[in-house]
């Protein structure tokens, strides 16, 4: 509702704004919300423009999340091959600076893409998922949503190598985080997917084996409330909300 507001009221940027940096971290800040409300038509050029401006100002953190930004929304349209592209630019270009928390960005998104993609050993997709999670804990950073989707790929990459167990300590893992966090950025939504349909996938087989399924289903019934939560707070979410309902 606030981003709405936002949206709605705050004036457009003025032709002359004395402080060329704010101007552009203020249109960076409209850009966040336009993706987060699903108003994404002519957001991913305008991204890219500001990603060299930064760069020009010498705000090299800002231009390095344009980048991050501009990848998520092509995942998010479904435009996989040049999200693929955009998140190993931005894993290339983290590396050329000084250490920061924009170095787990790429290699995560690169591994979520690979998975939606398919072709990619699992060798490349830990080695991303371990990249990007030594980064986290490297410059401490406390993103919740970047933690949800690290369980999320673990969960996923246990899951594809037949590992159950490590796939239901990483879906229970992330439940608990997702449970415990009353709110992360939209940008958790890969981090719900991979939990939700990773716990989904479990129950199945403890049904098909005659296993335990009422852990699982309370789990889920954890699960649900948050994923809801986050469908409310990202508008696009609603269809991955519905497609775990369904399942």
């Amino acid at each position: 509702a606030l981003a709405r507001s936002l949206v709605h009221t705050v004036p457009q940027p003025r032709t002359a704004v004395a402080d060329a940096q704010l101007e552009a971290f203020t249109r960076e800040g409209e850009c966040t919300m336009r993706i987060l409300l699903g108003r994404w038509a002519g957001v991913a050029d305008t991204l890219l423009e500001l990603a060299d401006t930064m760069d020009t100002l010498g705000d090299h953190r800002h231009a390095m999340e344009c980048h991050s930004l501009t990848a998520k929304l092509y995942f998010y349209q479904g435009r996989l091959r040049s999200a693929a592209e955009r998140f190993a630019e931005t894993t290339e270009r983290s590396l050329r600076r000084p250490g920061g928390a924009w170095r787990a960005w790429g290699p995560f998104g690169q591994a979520e893409v690979a998975l939606c993609l398919g072709g990619t050993p699992d060798a490349t997709l830990q080695r991303w998922v371990d990249l990007g999670s030594h980064w986290m804990t490297e410059m401490m950073n406390i993103d919740t949503a970047y933690a949800l989707r690290r369980f999320g790929l673990s969960a996923r990459l246990a899951w594809r190598q037949g590992d159950v167990e490590c796939a239901r300590e990483a879906v229970l893992g992330g439940v608990a985080a997702a449970t415990r966090f009353t709110h992360s950025g939209f940008w958790a939504h890969e981090g719900f997917a991979g939990i939700g349909e990773v716990l989904l996938q479990l129950r199945t087989r403890e049904q098909q084996v005659g296993g335990a399924t009422a852990p699982l289903d309370a789990a889920w019934r954890a699960f649900e409330r948050r994923l809801a939560a986050h469908g409310e707070r990202f508008p696009a979410g609603h269809a991955l909300v519905h497609r775990l309902r369904g399942e």
